[in-house]
């Protein structure tokens, strides 16, 4: 039985939780993205995966309302989050509430996994941007489990993943807080992994970091870089090339992201987060960072009210803000050598792979011009 055509799978892995034989496993395909596989002599064809599947009906209960320029006041929690801390706010609060997190951090394998935490330490590990995908079987439960025993939970995650738990549930909860990010779509494991096997390291890292603001939120350069930390060294890679490059340019993405049905004004969510990327910035937004937030639901403005104190926001107009998120609104443009690039990619050392897949050969022609003009402009910028 297919669940969904392959083309359209997020990968959300909510098909796995909501199986009533428990017969569906979420595992990497051959290009190291999450797809489900059936076990066909357990499988009752009840079609429940089939019904809820957020690809075959992607939820959309919500229209963006307000948005807002919003920063944590404490500028040394921010500096650990990847723009704003906004996302960190709320997640305190709920706890501080009575309330559960459920939100992505890495395992001591390094594996990206949503779980949840009842208790502010174990927020740390939600903290910062991942463009990986994160697994979530089993979280989708653990949620309806929390709501059932009449506790707030605060979920954050993809558009995709927030339709899934809504489809998962079939009904609303007053007490459950959606909050995802506008996202142009995730990149697959496997580049991710021959990335960090190109460093020739003989101990798994210490800690995976993909946004450093250490110079800075405004130093773009700098600040776009995964950082990859050892018992002896910490190893850096910036926007220019391979890993993070392809991630930017859609090119290591899932095929379903370039035909997302979530690029709308239309949320899944209460709250949709984004790197703030206005032109007033002051001085401590350009050293700390600062989050754009749009509330898309009485319940997402609550939750605003409720965090003012701990914040600094200043209301923007919805529909210009709404006009610089291009991922508001089309999906990721497909590179014509996305199909060469996952046939080479099992057989190509990473080296090899960043010597043939730079910005002439991933982007047109006139994208290419102004991706190189733009480079120069920041070593003027930078220089100065």
């Amino acid at each position: 039985m297919e669940i969904c055509k392959s083309s359209k799978c997020t990968g959300c892995g909510m098909c796995a939780d909501v199986c009533p034989k428990q017969c569906i496993s979420i595992k990497y395909d051959a290009h190291g993205f999450y797809k489900s596989y059936i076990d066909d002599s357990l499988c009752i064809n009840c079609h429940r995966c089939k019904d809820v599947c957020p690809a075959n009906y992607p939820n959309k209960p919500h229209g963006i309302q307000k948005a807002y320029k919003a920063r944590r006041t404490d500028k040394e929690a921010a500096i650990q989050s990847t723009s704003g801390g906004i996302a960190s706010v709320l997640s305190e609060y709920v706890i501080k509430n009575g309330g559960t997190v459920a939100g992505c951090g890495f395992d001591d394998t390094f594996c990206l996994k949503h779980s949840l935490a009842s208790e502010l330490e174990e927020l740390n590990g939600f903290k910062g941007s991942k463009y990986l995908q994160s697994y979530t079987v089993g979280v989708y439960r653990h949620v309806r489990e929390q709501l059932q025993a009449n506790k707030p939970v605060l979920f954050i995650g993809t558009p995709c993943q927030v339709s899934a738990l809504q489809n998962y549930l079939g009904k609303e909860y007053d007490k459950l807080y959606l909050v995802d990010f506008v996202c142009h779509g995730v990149s697959s494991r496997y580049v991710f992994d021959k990335y960090i096997d190109s460093l020739n390291q003989t101990t798994l890292p210490i800690s995976i970091r993909f946004r450093n603001k250490s110079q800075g939120y405004r130093n773009k350069k700098a600040c776009f870089e995964i950082q990859v930390e050892y018992p002896d060294k910490t190893v850096r890679n910036t926007t220019d090339s391979g890993v993070y490059y392809w991630f930017a340019t859609s090119l290591s993405v899932r095929e379903s992201c370039y035909k997302c049905p979530f690029t709308s004004r239309k949320r899944p969510s209460d709250i949709t987060l984004a790197d703030y990327i206005g032109k007033d910035l002051d001085d401590t937004d350009n050293e700390i960072g600062v989050n754009t937030v749009f509330v898309n639901s009485e319940k997402g403005n609550a939750l605003i009210e409720a965090i003012k104190r701990d914040i600094v926001m200043e209301q923007k107009d919805t529909n210009h803000t709404v006009k610089l998120y291009d991922h508001l609104m089309m999906s990721s443009r497909k590179p014509s050598c996305r199909k060469s690039f996952f046939n080479e990619l099992p057989v190509c050392d990473y080296e090899t792979l960043v010597r043939k897949y730079d910005a002439e050969k991933v982007l047109p022609s006139k994208m290419v011009r102004r991706y190189y003009a733009m480079k120069r402009r920041l070593r003027k910028l930078f220089a100065k």
